[in-house]
């Protein structure tokens, strides 16, 4: 029978591939407090299955499913995952063939940002077992908790980049049909692949019917793996999946809509809506709206079109989100691309044209006021003193001490006709003029530019405005058998 292990028996781990070996450990079971020593041998330490594949250690146990690590024997010789479904679900058909579905489409996918699968089979005893890649990394729940630990989150920056992987990773299953229904920062693990520190792999795609414990406190990351009455995890559940009398259309977009929560927990460090129990989150998903990631996390520096984005990934409805995981992951593109002002949009292009055309204009009409004023100036035998006032040049500057200037005889009525049609003519202008003429023609200049601003960023926004949720009015969900 080869060596054994003893293992205490945990009340829950995550049944996807897990780390071994590599600079972090992967979460590892909750033990019992009782005091009670109920470990007890696990019988497939050491066994060799299919004569290559050698079960090493346990990495993982859920409720229909236990990951071990192993290693592959023969020719080749690499270390693996295997999955093998428990007996009790072993003696279920509808179980198996889910089961063996999983191990189908993951193989049929081929797809890098999937978990690979190498076999499947069957042991003596009649269970089913899947032989996937081992991976070397860790979880995005790590990560942000790590992130949170500092006392931040994941800018989005980074988090963008791993989000089109998610993306890619989910067109490829949704044309093909499939749906993941259990996307969640666990279910996305990160490794180190060829320098890519963030390559992004999906795991467990085999969701399994689960119990919807009302008194159990829910927490970011509690699974509802046993055999019951939901599926998926509660906070990154959809609408139409928790309140299927709404008849809503069930497709691609509920995993848009976990992929929505998901970006929402890495920007602000907390999932959009926390409850007493799974009850209550599943509730507040379908009834309210939470408040936008940038209202959440304030100082995260959030941009307005990302906060735009996660929100309509997550809109209650599903028409109010994006068609596909395709447009969803062009709106993430835009979003890290850098923009030129020039083809941001058509119609911020056109708005800036229409300033800069507005603006030359400002700086033509601007040089023929300047041009004109010297020439009046000039004309009228002014001369502009630094200090910006106007004095004829034939008079000197009175000094302070100078005695009285005796009173000057009266003027020529023609030299006062002169005068006063000088006075009347409204074109010799002084420096202040000049001043307030420029002014004025910076300050039209200076509404052009704000105009122009808040157009492109109206042609940023979204058009459409989400649809309210449903009437609070609805009963609670309820736990109800399929």
């Amino acid at each position: 029978m080869g060596r054994r292990s003893h293992v205490r028996r945990a009340r829950w781990m995550p049944s996807g591939l897990v780390d071994a070996g590599s600079r972090r450990t992967a979460p590892v079971p909750a033990e019992h407090d009782d005091g009670d020593d109920d470990s007890v041998p696990d019988p497939w330490i050491g066994q060799v299955l299919d004569g290559r594949f050698e079960v090493l250690d346990p990495l993982g146990v859920g409720g229909m499913a236990t990951v071990y690590r192993a290693r592959e024997t023969g020719i080749i010789s690499r270390e693996v995952a295997i999955k093998l479904l428990s007996a009790e679900s072993s003696r279920s058909q509808a179980t198996v063939a889910r089961f063996r579905k999983e191990a189908q489409l993951i193989a049929d996918l081929h797809h890098p940002h999937v978990v690979h699968v190498f076999h499947v089979g069957r042991t003596a005893q009649g269970q089913i077992y899947i032989v996937m890649e081992l991976l070397r990394g860790e979880t995005l729940l790590q990560t942000l908790r790590d992130a949170v630990a500092r006392g931040g989150a994941i800018p989005w920056t980074r988090l963008g980049p791993m989000m089109l992987q998610v993306c890619g990773a989910l067109q490829a299953a949704h044309d093909r049909k499939v749906i993941h229904r259990d996307i969640k920062l666990s279910n996305c693990f990160r490794v180190d692949a060829a320098g890519h520190p963030d390559f992004i792999k999906l795991l467990d795609f085999g969701i399994a019917k689960v119990e919807l414990a009302p008194d159990l406190v829910a927490t970011e990351e509690t699974p509802l793996t046993r055999q019951g009455m939901f599926l998926g995890t509660p906070h990154y559940a959809a609408p139409e999946i928790i309140e299927p009398q709404l008849c809503w259309p069930v497709d691609g977009r509920v995993d848009m809509f976990a992929t929505g929560v998901v970006m929402y927990h890495c920007l602000t460090g907390t999932l959009p809506f926390a409850g007493l129990s799974h009850l209550d989150v599943l509730y507040k998903t379908v009834h309210e709206r939470p408040p936008t990631p940038r209202e959440r996390a304030p100082l995260r520096d959030i941009p307005p079109e990302v906060d735009a984005l996660v929100m309509r990934a997550m809109a209650v409805h599903p028409d109010d989100r994006f068609a596909d995981m395709a447009a969803l992951a062009r709106a993430i593109r835009e979003t890290l691309a850098p923009r030129p002002a020039s083809a941001s949009s058509p119609t911020s292009a056109s708005s800036l044209a229409d300033a800069v055309a507005r603006a030359q204009a400002t700086a033509d009409s601007l040089a023929s006021a300047v041009a004109r004023i010297r020439a009046n100036a000039s004309q009228s035998g002014r001369a502009v003193d630094p200090a910006g006032s106007a004095a004829h040049a034939s008079l000197p500057t009175p000094a302070h001490d100078a005695t009285p200037a005796p009173a000057s005889p009266l003027p020529d009525p023609a030299t006062l006709s002169e005068r006063g049609a000088a006075i009347q003519d409204p074109e010799p202008r002084g420096f202040g003029g000049l001043i307030v003429t420029v002014g004025l023609m910076l300050l039209g200049l200076l509404a052009l530019l704000l105009l122009l601003q808040q157009e492109i960023g109206r042609s940023r926004a979204d058009p459409r405005p989400p649809r309210e949720p449903p009437p609070a009015s609805s009963p609670r969900p309820t736990a109800t058998g399929s």
